[in-house]
């Protein structure tokens, strides 16, 4: 038979078990580092709450020793299990009292705290972790205070039928329990004896319940002081649904509203886009316009200097072609956005490429390239007369048509001999036109150089005493490393001319820092001679006209 007074023992002797121990730790979580007043009130309730699991675990333990006590063979059995018993009653009414009185204490700071400020947040969850744990203990007393009177009821029925079984085997009368009878029977006065134990046995506890019956009524007044705060919460959650309805509708005006203002934006919206975007396509159209266009008094200048060297070696004098000016324009501009001299193009398109993107038909063709800040046409001219390489494709005697651009810092110059011709811009009348004679293509298999000149800052190469002199007629190796490029024959008897290597260290000079800064948006330097003077006319009626062509579309 096993031995409940020694497991009883065994347990008390050891902590509480982890099981209900890991129970507490939600709450531990719970609780917020940065509010020390909150953590004291959750340790509190972690503590009250072990109280209840520690009546919750003696009341289990309690209402299977009385089963025993009621079935015990002996009375020394019985009497060990009845003492187990009220040291288990005696405990769980020592801990059932005090946790009571801290619940109360609980109660009383709340209420203060409610007067106070009652939309306090803490406050809310004060009274929710009260009023759980007070609900928790006051199920534990109840189920306590049932297992008492259930006992109470079973050990009077075992007395009742005792009484009874020694009545039938003694064979006396109803008078066995009188005084003189007993004075004569040592078993009667100890049968006696034992009644009266056991009757103090039931007194003990009635009291008991008596006294949980108490502690029970306190604990239904915390329980019934609830119901308050749970009016209060239900009157908070009609007083949130009525507000969450009118904001629901303040909302959807919202949004009326919004889309609303949207549509009365569309009106505004839609011809400033279309409008910005006429502007945009109109600048485009007309910078690619004027910059394959090349006029004023800086394209005079440049095509008498040529002219003037050309006719002082005998040859044929050379003119402008806006198709050729517009291929020399778009190799600028590509080198103006890489910001690196180059004869390659966009998508490595050489120089046949680009002449035949602008439909020119041509028997040989030549491009010279160059950097130059200061911008001016008379500077980059002198640099490509003192550059052997860009000097002989100036004086190339086939060449009868040029085209001349540049943007920013980077000039292209293209030189080429075609049946086209030229075709002058409306506003300049070139002088020597009149010169300007047609010859027949050369033969094929000539070869011709076509140079990318290498400019150096300054004039640390070039003497300004000396920029017109022609050069005298010297070996190559006199040259200095001006030149980077070679030459090659192609099947359309021009060369293509492409430099080895087009980084920084071989250019010969250092890019200059804001070199495509300027005064204009449109890539220009701010001494660039393309689009000053008459070209801005021209550039803002190309812009107006189209604006007003896009608009009658």
């Amino acid at each position: 038979m096993r031995n409940r007074f020694e497991e009883l023992q065994k347990f008390e002797s050891e902590p509480l078990p982890a099981k209900e121990k890991k129970k507490l730790t939600d709450v531990e979580k719970a609780i917020p580092d940065e509010d020390p007043k909150m953590n004291s009130f959750f340790e509190e309730i972690n503590n009250l709450r072990n109280n209840v699991s520690i009546i919750k675990r003696n009341v289990d333990l309690m209402n299977e020793m009385q089963s025993n006590a009621l079935i015990a063979m002996s009375d020394e059995q019985e009497s060990e299990i009845r003492e187990s018993v009220e040291r288990i009653m005696t405990e769980n009414t020592k801990i059932a009292n005090d946790t009571r009185t801290r619940l109360k204490a609980i109660e009383e700071v709340n209420q203060k705290l409610e007067k106070e400020d009652p939309s306090n947040s803490d406050l809310r969850i004060r009274k929710s972790q009260h009023s759980s744990t007070a609900k928790k203990l006051l199920n534990v007393m109840n189920d306590y205070q049932q297992i008492q009177i259930q006992f109470k009821d079973k050990f009077k029925a075992k007395l009742h039928r005792q009484y009874l079984i020694e009545r039938v085997t003694s064979g006396e009368n109803t008078n066995i329990f009188s005084g003189n009878l007993l004075s004569s029977s040592a078993e009667a006065r100890k049968m006696l004896e034992t009644i009266q134990e056991r009757h103090q046995d039931i007194i003990r506890i009635e009291q008991g319940i008596m006294e949980l019956h108490q502690l029970f009524v306190d604990l239904s007044v915390l329980v019934e002081n609830q119901g308050d705060m749970i009016n209060q919460i239900d009157h908070h959650v009609a007083q949130s649904v009525a507000y969450t309805t009118e904001g629901v509708e303040h909302m959807r005006k919202a949004t009326r509203l919004q889309k609303r203002s949207r549509r009365s934006f569309y009106p505004i919206l839609v011809p400033l886009v279309s409008t910005m975007y006429v502007i945009t396509v109109a600048i485009v159209f007309c910078v690619n316009l004027v910059g394959a266009s090349l006029t004023g008094a800086n394209q005079h200048e440049f095509i008498e200097k040529i002219n003037e060297l050309r006719v002082s070696k005998g040859l044929q004098p050379v003119c402008y072609n806006d198709k050729l000016t517009k291929a020399a324009f778009r190799q600028a501009s590509y080198q103006h956005k890489i910001h690196k001299m180059t004869h390659s193009g966009a998508h490595n398109s050489d120089l046949s490429d680009r002449v035949s993107s602008v439909e020119l038909s041509y028997s040989s063709i030549f491009e010279n390239v160059a950097m130059n800040t200061e911008g001016t046409v008379s500077r980059i001219f002198d640099q490509w007369y003192n550059s052997r390489g860009h000097y002989l494709n100036m004086i190339q005697p086939k060449v009868n048509i040029i085209g001349l651009a540049n943007v920013g810092s980077y000039w292209t110059l293209d030189l080429a001999n075609s049946n086209e011709g030229c075709s002058m811009p409306s506003n300049y009348t070139n002088s020597q036109s009149h010169r300007v004679q047609k010859e027949d293509n050369h033969s094929e298999g000539e070869n011709v150089l076509s140079t990318k000149l290498v400019l150096k800052n300054d004039a640390d190469e070039i003497n300004s005493d000396h920029l017109r002199n022609e050069p005298e007629p010297e070996e190559e190796n006199n040259w200095e490393a001006k030149l980077d490029s070679g030459h090659k024959e192609t099947s359309s008897n021009h060369l293509v001319n492409e430099p080895e290597t087009d980084d920084d260290n071989n250019l010969g000079t250092k890019l200059v820092p804001g070199h495509n800064s300027g005064p204009d948006r449109l890539g220009l330097s701010q001494n660039s001679s393309i689009f000053i003077g008459p070209t801005i006319n021209n550039f803002m009626h190309c812009t107006f006209i189209s604006i007003l062509v896009f608009y009658n579309m």
